[in-house]
């Protein structure tokens, strides 16, 4: 009973923190009301960590009215990163009647790299657009992608109940840093991406393929992480004969080759200003005299090796399909030369697969929260 009392007596001093960092910035670590978020959030979920593994504790209302305030907090933040000014820029454009592909972006304050076309796919431009007809603000992009985050936690609290995913895992949908501060601070599409891929995922093994795939286009259109799914769709519609579908998925893969091989790819370091798994491949391909654009060029050409081959041991029946969707992850995780949409793959991973990676996921999330606050 004492140490009940203790874990939330703690619990209210973290709340104390937290609050304190955001009405007096001058105690939060970065002098930053924003960016003290950020330590008191990673903090926060290394506490409810260790209670998880020091012992259960029930679910609480003050625990989930404690995820609430820290999403609001980080929602009412001013973005520490650029893209969201990005997307109020080519929201902007398609309303104009112009093409953000090929044009530089507006001159909006916030806006790296100006003179660079955009990068996102087709179905995040649609929702940018959509976004931008009734708001330019911030918080309009910010409440798309938290309405998204939102929507999984619904699905997260669903899983819990019928007992498909653990209390761990729930509670790490709940208190994940990443994900609270990249989606409702930053407002990043990367969620929107996530949400569609957990749709996709769930009705392929409710057998529905139509509905799976119209979620996995959706997924692929709005960030790459549906193309991970590319090595279940290429034996689940090899069985069935469906060659028009396997026709559609592979224009896609070429469109993608050609969204990254033939398009002019971006020439500065942007990719590359935070840690990643990528950066040891890309500091080898550097050290041999290699480009800039031709490493990222590499690491983007082995993804897709990657893909293949493990679609070829698919079709052989060499792995089961778990191990296939792993080792997707991994190759995306090892491969893919930007930060933030390995986080959503630590959490996708979290849901998709059995309690026995709940500490591999809280290690590598634990790694993230290490080099994220050192480099911020």
């Amino acid at each position: 009973m004492k140490q009940s009392k203790l874990k939330f007596a703690l619990f209210i001093l973290y709340v104390l923190f937290l609050l304190l960092s955001w009405f007096k910035p001058e105690y939060s670590l970065w002098q930053y009301r924003g960016l003290g978020l950020d330590f008191y959030a990673f903090a926060c979920f290394l506490f409810f960590m260790l209670l998880f593994i020091k012992g259960e504790f029930p679910m609480h209302f003050s625990f989930v009215a404690f995820a609430i305030i820290l999403r609001l907090l980080a929602f009412t933040a001013h973005p520490f990163t650029s893209d969201i000014f990005r997307y109020i820029s080519d929201g902007k454009l398609w309303l104009l009647g112009e093409n953000p592909y090929v044009r530089s972006a507006l001159p909006i304050s916030g806006i790296e790299y100006m003179k660079v076309g955009t990068i996102y796919p087709p179905f995040s431009e649609f929702l940018f657009t959509v976004v931008s007809l009734f708001t330019e603000s911030v918080y309009g992009f910010k409440l798309l992608a938290g309405i998204f985050e939102s929507l999984l936690l619904w699905f997260a609290y669903r899983f819990y109940k019928v007992g498909l995913i653990s209390k761990f895992q729930f509670f790490f949908f709940l208190f994940c840093p990443a994900l609270i501060m990249e989606t409702w601070r930053e407002g990043h599409i990367e969620i929107v991406s996530v949400f569609f891929f957990l749709l996709a995922y769930k009705k392929l093994e409710e057998k529905q393929q139509n509905q799976s795939f119209v979620y996995l286009l959706l997924s692929g259109l709005t960030k790459l992480h549906g193309f991970a799914l590319f090595p279940i769709w290429l034996k689940k519609f090899a069985q069935e004969k469906k060659t028009w579908f396997l026709g559609v998925i592979m224009i896609g893969i070429l469109a993608w080759l050609y969204y990254f091989y033939v398009l002019p790819v971006r020439t500065h370091n942007e990719y590359f200003r935070y840690w990643t798994f990528a950066q040891p491949f890309y500091g080898l391909f550097r050290v041999f005299g290699i480009s800039h654009v031709s490493s990222i060029k590499i690491l983007q050409l082995c993804l897709l090796t990657t893909w293949i081959i493990l679609g070829i041991l698919w079709l052989k029946r060499k792995w089961d399909d778990t191990t296939i969707i792993r080792n997707g992850l991994f190759a995306f995780l090892a491969f893919f030369p930007v930060l933030h949409p390995w986080y959503l793959f630590i959490f996708l991973w979290n849901v998709l697969f059995d309690k026995k990676t709940e500490r591999f996921a809280m290690g590598l999330i634990t790694l993230w929260g290490v080099t994220y606050l050192y480099y911020r």
